[in-house]
This record gives C-alpha cells, sequence and structure tokens, in this order.
C-alpha cells in the first residue's frame, strides 16, 4: 500500500470513489488487517471508468 492511500472501514461499510476520469484503467486493493497490524487476506482487482460511472454510478462499493 502507498503510504496515505489506506481508508480504514469498518466491515459492510460502502465507500465511494470519486474523481475518477472516464476511460482510464485504476486498480483498487482492498485488505484486511487484524487487531495486531497484521494481514489476514486482500484482493486486487482492476477497472476501466466508464461515462455512466462519473455520473454517482461508482464502480467500487466494500
Amino acid at each position: 500500500m502507498l503510504n496515505g492511500t489506506g481508508i480504514p472501514v469498518t466491515p459492510y461499510e460502502h465507500i465511494t470513489i470519486t474523481g475518477l476520469q472516464p476511460n482510464q484503467p485504476y486498480i483498487f486493493g482492498c485488505a484486511r488487517i487484524d487487531d495486531n497490524g497484521m494481514l489476514i487476506s486482500y484482493t486486487v482487482t482492476t477497472s476501466l471508468v466508464d461515462d455512466s460511472q462519473q455520473h454517482g454510478n461508482s464502480p467500487v462499493k466494500s
């Protein structure tokens, strides 16, 4: 993870990513960390944002 890019969220909390540019590829990652700061699990996915997603329809929900 790049320093300063992590966003802590509670389980099942929805997040919205804003400010993405159309027709640009993005990589999203999600990690689960235990109370001791140890990595439990992670996932990484790629997404191409289209014009419809620029108008409030986020491609990423957690």
